[in-house]
C-alpha cells in the first residue's frame, strides 16, 4: 500500500493558463499507477496458476494432442469473446493497443487511469482499491482476460508442434500403469476394439472381455519385453478391476474367486497393438 500521512500531501497547486489548480504530484501519480500494476500482476499470476491446474485436470481424460488442442481452442475463443465484450469505460481497442504497443501507448493509458483516480481520491479522501472503483475493476478484468487469451494462444502454438509428454500430464493411475502414455495406449486399444464410444465411455458389447484381453496379454510378456508393457509389474486382478470401475464405471463386482473372461479372438487383435 502507498504510505502517506494525509491526502493533502499527495497534491500540489499548479498554475494552468493563469489559473491555480490542485493536481496529484508526479511522484504519487507514478507510485499509484505502479501500485495498481503490481496488484494486477499478482492477480494474473494467480489466474495463470489456476489455468495450469485446470489443464492438468482436464488432460487426465484426453488421449492425444488433437483432443487437447480442441479444448484449448475452445477456451481461447471463449476468453477472446468475453474480452471483446468487456468495454464499458475503457475501450477494448484502447486496452489492446496499450498491451501490444506498450511503450507507444502507455503514457495515454496512464493519463486516463490517473485522471480518473485523482478525481476519486479528491472525492473520497482515500486511494481506492481495484474492486472499489469501476474503472480499476474493469482494468483488472481486461488484464485478466487478455492474459487468459494470450495464455491459451501460446499453448495452442506449442502443442500444435509438440506432443503431450509426462512432464505436462501426470499419470492418474501410478499403481496400475507405468506412465501416462501407457494409459493413453490402453484406451487407444479399447477404441480400436470398439469398446469405447466417442466420449470415452463403454460402448457396444464385450467391453470387459476386451479390457481383460489387454491386461492378460500384457501380463504374459516377459521381462525382456518390459518396454512394451503398459502395466506395473505388481498389478493384481483386483487393482485392475478397481481401475475399470473407477475410470469406466464398469460395474464389476470383484471377489477372491473372480476370474478374467477373455475371448481368444480379442487376444489375437490385441497382440497387433504390441508388435
Amino acid at each position: 500500500m502507498i504510505k502517506y500521512n494525509s491526502i493533502g500531501e499527495l497534491y500540489e497547486e499548479k498554475i494552468v493558463a493563469g489559473t491555480p489548480i490542485i493536481v496529484l504530484k508526479d511522484e504519487y501519480k507514478s507510485k499509484i499507477f505502479s501500485y495498481y500494476q503490481e496488484l494486477i500482476k499478482n492477480e494474473i499470476g494467480l489466474e495463470l496458476t489456476c489455468l495450469n491446474d485446470e489443464i492438468n485436470i482436464h488432460s487426465q481424460n484426453i488421449l492425444d494432442n488433437k483432443q487437447l488442442l480442441k479444448y484449448l481452442e475452445q477456451q481461447y475463443i471463449e476468453a477472446n469473446e468475453y474480452y471483446l465484450k468487456l468495454s464499458r469505460i475503457i475501450p477494448v481497442i484502447f486496452h489492446s493497443d496499450y498491451k501490444t504497443e506498450k511503450e507507444q501507448n502507455e503514457s495515454t493509458f496512464y493519463s486516463l487511469i490517473i485522471s480518473e483516480v485523482s478525481e476519486k481520491i479528491m472525492e473520497t479522501g482515500t486511494i481506492p482499491e481495484t474492486e472499489e472503483f469501476d474503472i480499476l475493476a474493469e482494468w483488472l478484468e481486461l488484464e485478466l482476460y487478455y492474459a487468459r487469451k494470450q495464455y491459451f494462444k501460446k499453448k495452442i502454438e506449442y502443442y500444435t508442434l509438440n506432443p503431450i509428454t509426462n512432464n505436462f500430464i501426470k499419470n492418474p493411475y501410478p499403481l496400475v500403469f507405468k506412465n501416462f502414455e501407457s494409459v493413453v495406449k490402453f484406451k487407444n486399444i479399447l477404441y480400436g476394439l470398439n469398446a469405447l464410444d466417442e466420449n470415452g465411455k463403454i460402448g457396444g458389447r464385450g467391453f470387459r472381455a476386451k479390457a481383460n484381453a489387454i491386461f492378460s496379454h500384457d501380463k504374459s510378456l516377459g521381462q525382456s519385453q518390459y518396454e512394451k508393457k503398459l502395466f506395473m509389474p505388481n498389478v493384481t486382478i483386483k487393482i485392475f478391476t478397481d481401475f475399470l470401475n473407477t475410470e469406466f464405471e464398469a460395474g464389476i463386482e470383484y471377489n477372491p474367486n473372480y476370474k478374467l473372461s477373455v475371448g481368444s479372438k480379442h487376444i489375437n487383435i490385441v497382440k497387433r497393438y504390441y508388435s
